[in-house]
């Protein structure tokens, strides 16, 4: 509704709309792994790697739709610059990584898993805390998996719509813009969700980078 609005009332401006999904911390720029608070994703890796979540809504083969911050950024410069120069009439871009290069809600499970058996959270009383299992996934009721139920029911049915989304979303005029980089930009715009090795981004540069600039910075 907001979109239709903006466009009905924008008269000769012109005008960019830009749809990023789960942003996450940056892949290379300005620096890897930088990122501000936790939200989406990143509340179930901070609660399960501080020992506090061990099952949470979802389904393994889910593919979460999820991009780095400075890609974001990257596409927003290059959308700006096709549009003034007329290469590039798109509307709307949805920036994302579903299509090009999925991640799975069992590649993040995985992931968590194996960062924090090695790299195991201290917490306020300077003690590891062993994330043992696996986080348990679950798609309809809750089993006797978590002490605080209703607390881990309340924050599961508000993160339903993405542990059990099944859609994938069309990157084609993010594609364009790709096209038009190479064409209009002196340095490269890493734009492209191909170009992300996910297990190892995830083990060397979101994760750490989570909990050096988020989770600690909340003790």
């Amino acid at each position: 509704m907001g979109e239709m609005l903006v466009a009905n009332m924008k008269d000769n401006l012109p005008l960019i709309i830009i749809r990023p999904i789960i942003v996450i911390s940056t892949h290379s720029e300005t620096f890897p792994g930088w990122i501000e608070n936790t939200r989406d994703i990143d509340y179930v890796i901070d609660k399960y790697g501080k020992g506090l979540m061990r099952s949470f809504v979802g389904l393994p083969e889910t593919v979460l739709d999820v991009i780095p911050a400075d890609m974001v950024v990257n596409s927003m410069i290059i959308a700006s610059v096709a549009r003034s120069k007329n290469l590039c009439r798109s509307l709307i871009y949805h920036i994302g990584s579903s299509s090009r290069n999925p991640f799975k809600f069992s590649d993040l499970v995985d992931g968590m898993h194996c960062y924090f058996s090695k790299n195991p959270w201290i917490n306020k009383n300077d003690t590891l805390v062993h994330v043992g299992k696996k986080l348990t996934l679950f798609s309809t009721t809750m089993d006797d998996f978590d002490k605080n139920k209703v607390f881990v029911c309340k924050r599961s049915e508000l993160y339903r719509p993405y542990g059990l989304f099944e859609g994938i979303f069309d990157d084609q005029n993010v594609e364009k813009l790709r096209t038009v980089a190479k064409r209009v930009a002196d340095k490269a715009f890493n734009l492209d969700p191909k170009n992300i090795d996910w297990k190892d981004y995830m083990m060397n540069v979101h994760f750490p980078g989570l909990v050096k600039h988020s989770m600690r910075s909340k003790m």
